[in-house]
């Protein structure tokens, strides 16, 4: 009974080659998902990091414009770059009003002096036939031009009018029309003056926002040459996000230069790891656990980060470790090379930091060996001795002492400067690079 259960133990964790089959493809389908996820990653990241190196390019009468700075200034300049639009969207629109006034005007004239033509041939016509009931009517109708006073001349004489009565009726229609022609043409005049002065207004309000941009453009500088002010009008339109995509960039744009290029470090390193993990996850070598994978990942990104400091600590681990700069601005290509390639070799990497540690410390432990200048027992005298010495030297062997002492032997440099202490001297004054 028992080694039944056994075997349906056993049996019941063990995988069929089907079940095996969906594993890799879940598993897979896992990898290249989250693998394309740290690709988009440490692409945005790289983008952001050479764009915030082209905008901190930017300079002021030869002095680098920060790109915090840029983009301070670039919520104002925003501002009223969007106001001088809506500005001149409200301008058009005026114009546009003044051309069709103005067309108005172009179009009433002939009209209005066809009416009014029409009112004094009335006007003339019937002062003709009433020139012998008003002598000198005709006369001072023929001279006058201003319909007005005709009519104010006609109102006047209006009883002597009764027997042309048809004409009189005549230039009173005549006379109302070419005023109605008249209060219409008026009318047009006043819109096309009132969408003139819109106008006027308008572009001295564009040219006042010019004028605030191109200061703020400037950075308060009186002599900036076009060419600067092109490039820092360029930077602020880079900086001016237009989606939620494009502001998240920005923020990333602003971040500190050395968070950012950590980040794009780490993320790099993640893809190195990722494609070593990838690489024996499509081998022979069988399955890779879910654990084993973020492990790797995780350890891909430190060693990056670790590579990257030392390299950035001026110890040679890189072929060229000036392209990472020092205090000038580092190449976001090598940087994720080195980061790419410590991911994805994180052993060997692991190891090339352990032999530069070793070394390190080894230096830092062994100094020059020196030979005293002349015999130091003549120095020891009073409360000093030969035996207190060798306890400070951390050593029960008075004869070497004594060769030490007498330059018979060379000492190490921990024993150097601990004799020039215990005989209150300079340790140039008591030993030499050459041997006695």
């Amino acid at each position: 009974m028992s080694d039944q259960v056994v075997s349906l133990e056993n049996r019941s964790f063990q995988q069929s080659p089907a079940d095996q089959g969906s594993y890799r493809r879940a598993g897979a389908v896992a990898l290249l998902s989250f693998s394309a996820l740290v690709c988009a990653l440490a692409v945005i990241f790289l983008a952001a990091t050479l764009s915030q190196g082209r905008l901190a390019s930017v300079l002021v009468n030869g002095i680098n414009v920060s790109i915090w700075r840029l983009d301070a200034v670039q919520a104002q300049w925003q501002s009223l770059q969007a106001l001088e639009v809506e500005r001149r969207d409200i301008l058009r629109k005026a114009e546009r009003l003044v051309a069709e006034a103005q067309y108005a005007q172009i179009k009433l004239a002939p009209e209005l002096a066809a009416a009014k033509l029409r009112a004094l041939s009335a006007a003339r016509n019937l002062a003709q036939q009433a020139s012998d009931v008003v002598p000198g009517l005709a006369d001072d109708v023929g001279r006058l031009d201003d319909l007005s006073k005709i009519a104010d001349r006609f109102t006047r004489e209006q009883s002597k009018f009764a027997d042309f009565k048809d004409s009189l009726s005549d230039f009173r229609s005549k006379y109302e029309a070419h005023e109605a022609t008249l209060v219409e043409a008026n009318r047009r005049d006043k819109d096309y003056d009132a969408a003139s002065a819109e106008v006027k207004r308008l572009a001295e309000e564009i040219a006042a926002t010019r004028s605030s941009i191109d200061g703020i453009i400037s950075f308060g500088q009186p002599a900036l040459d076009a060419t600067t002010k092109g490039r820092i009008e360029n930077a602020l339109y880079e900086l001016s996000p237009t989606t939620f995509f494009g502001e998240m960039f920005r923020k990333i744009v602003t971040l500190q230069p050395d968070i950012l290029t950590l980040c794009l470090v780490v993320l790099m390193g993640v893809l190195g790891g990722s494609l070593q993990i990838a690489s024996s996850f499509f081998s022979a070598e069988g399955r890779v656990s879910p654990g084993n994978y973020f492990l790797r990942l995780g350890f891909g990104a430190v060693t990056a980060l670790a590579i990257f400091v030392l390299a950035k600590a001026g110890v040679v681990i890189v072929a060229d470790p000036s392209k990472l700069g020092g205090e000038s601005p580092i190449n976001p290509y090598f940087v994720s090379f080195v980061a790419i390639v410590s991911g994805l070799m994180s052993e060997r990497a692991v190891v090339a930091v352990q032999r530069q540690g070793e070394q390190f410390f080894a230096n830092a432990d062994v100094g020059t060996p020196r030979w005293a200048r002349s015999d130091l027992h003549d120095m020891i005298e009073g409360d000093l001795t030969v035996d207190a010495l060798a306890r400070y030297l951390k050593t029960s062997d008075k004869t070497e002492v004594d060769a030490i002492l007498a330059g018979q032997k060379p000492a190490s440099a921990v024993d150097q400067q601990t004799i020039a202490l215990y005989l209150r001297r300079e340790i140039r004054d008591l030993f030499s690079d050459l041997p006695r």
